[in-house]
């Protein structure tokens, strides 16, 4: 399911939509962002490896 899913939304990206991604899933993370914004106390931006770890925690 997981990697079907992160299929049809990199093919989005690949012919040019915007996506915008809520998950707690560090692998589908990390499957589909070119980039991340993690917003717990404070608003961080990270590469999407950082940001699979700080959700992993």
């Amino acid at each position: 399911m997981r990697r079907e899913l992160a299929t049809r939304l990199n093919a989005a990206t690949d012919q040019g939509s915007t996506l915008l991604l809520i998950t707690h899933d560090p692998l589908l993370l990390t499957d589909v962002a070119d980039r991340c914004m993690v917003v717990d106390e404070q608003v961080r931006f990270l590469s999407p490896n950082e940001a699979a770890a700080v959700i992993s925690a």
